[in-house]
């Protein structure tokens, strides 16, 4: 099963690279900046996973401080 975040941010991605016409928050910061939806999506994608991973290995570091298995 696949979280339900990184679902939404790989559809973010795939909308941004294929559709020119939808108007998603990357589009709107494209056409504010002038910077690829891509780009936008592929940021914030990467921004997603960065925090993703830190979480996780916060979480897990924190079971073994505590003895948790």
């Amino acid at each position: 099963m696949m979280l339900n975040a990184l679902d939404s941010v790989f559809g973010l991605v795939w909308i941004s690279s294929s559709r020119a016409d939808v108007l998603t928050d990357a589009r709107n910061m494209q056409l504010m900046t002038g910077i690829p939806a891509l780009f936008w999506a592929l940021l914030w994608s990467a921004i997603s996973l960065t925090v993703l991973i830190i979480a996780v290995s916060v979480a897990f570091r924190r079971n073994s401080l505590y003895g948790v298995q």
